[in-house]
């Protein structure tokens, strides 16, 4: 059986204590958008304070400094992150773009979410077989998303672990994703 690691916590994890009180109004959120029935998560003020995206990319970069050799973002606030930990980390950057936005061969995978149905996609020549790779987004709402990276990881025979900024808990219990993955959570928004 195929597993997802979590861990949920209340608040944040690997940060320490003290510096909880930095992210109040870091996350926002908006009803009904971008269609009707759907609440969208923001965290653009995030990117805008200096110390709570250092706490952040730092927080991060620390837990898997020496474990990843590669850094993949998922478009579009993957890329605000996953270049920042990948700078911080001093390895390479790969975007992963939606559909018809790369040019060469490309690795493409369909998946749903919560407002229809998207598309990513990967340079072929862009991850070495076996490079250990942290795949960034901001978001993990349903894990279609995850589930469209993981399948590409795959394909391109990289040996992903996985980060998620965000935990909306819309996963169910037991959901399954491609292979064994790591997905982990800065803030979990349980009851929000």
């Amino acid at each position: 059986m195929k597993r997802i690691y979590s861990l949920n916590v209340s608040i944040m994890i690997y940060l320490e204590n003290s510096r909880k009180d930095h992210f109040p109004g870091m996350v926002q959120f908006y009803d009904d958008y971008p269609i009707k029935g759907i609440r969208f998560v923001d965290i653009s003020p995030l990117f805008m304070s200096k110390l709570s995206m250092e706490i952040v990319v730092n927080s991060v970069a620390d837990f898997f400094r020496d474990k990843v050799t590669m850094v993949v973002g998922i478009e579009a606030r993957g890329f605000i992150l996953g270049t920042a930990i990948a700078s911080q980390l001093g390895v390479g950057f790969v975007p992963m773009r939606k559909k018809g936005k790369l040019p060469g061969e490309v690795y493409t995978a369909s998946f749903k979410k919560e407002y229809g149905e998207d598309v990513l996609e990967m340079k072929k020549n862009a991850l070495v077989e076996g490079t250990h790779v942290l795949v960034v987004d901001d978001v993990l709402a349903t894990g279609g998303t995850f589930k469209a990276a993981a399948q590409i990881m795959d394909w391109a025979k990289v040996k992903p672990d996985y980060y998620c900024f965000i935990n909306l808990n819309l996963i169910p219990e037991n959901y399954s994703l491609n292979g064994e993955l790591y997905v982990d959570y800065l803030i979990d928004m349980k009851g929000k």
